[in-house]
């Protein structure tokens, strides 16, 4: 997919650089990103994400399987899914996938709810 330009991957240093990418793409879906990241961890990027306005992001955490506590902060704060590390490659395809297509139905439904309301 990735060769094929189905799904493309922007990166960051931290969470005070992701922020900075995402502003400057609106295009962003989806957000994946660890718990523990230098400068701005990933619990303070998912609460300033929520906080944004207008923005509609899916937000997956990776966090060590020992991490539960930080993994329900996660969760509380509006995170859609999470991964454990190690990271089993084909269950982070198939939490890509699912994420995406959750995304694309909220963008349909949007959509839709604009015609009705034109």
């Amino acid at each position: 997919e990735i060769r094929d330009g189905g799904v493309i991957f922007l990166f960051a240093s931290d969470g005070v650089d992701a922020l900075s990418v995402i502003d400057g793409n609106s295009d962003i879906d989806m957000v994946l990103c660890d718990i523990n990241m230098p400068r701005m961890d990933g619990l303070s990027l998912l609460e300033k994400l929520q906080q944004a306005e207008g923005q509609q992001l899916s937000t997956v955490i990776v966090s060590a399987y020992g991490d539960m506590a930080n993994i329900r902060t996660a969760m509380n704060r509006g995170a859609f899914d999470f991964i454990t590390k190690p990271i089993d490659f084909a269950d982070l395809e198939t939490t890509i996938a699912k994420t995406l297509k959750h995304r694309e139905v909220l963008h349909e439904a949007h959509r839709r709810q604009a015609l009705a309301e034109r």
